[in-house]
């Protein structure tokens, strides 16, 4: 799945600078719905599920 940044940062999983307007694509869903809530990512929260379903 693919977020929109909309506060810069860096991802502590890949090291990578992530700046506002570029994307962030993940399929973890818990690590998305992390930094949606801490206002990085732009979206909806999913409900948690294990990774992979």
């Amino acid at each position: 799945m693919k977020y929109e940044v909309i506060k810069e940062f860096k991802d502590k999983e890949t090291n990578d600078i992530l700046i506002v307007g570029s994307s962030y694509e993940t399929e973890k869903k818990q690590r998305a719905n992390e930094l949606i809530k801490a206002g990085f990512l732009k979206g909806d929260e999913k409900p948690d599920k294990k990774d992979g379903e």
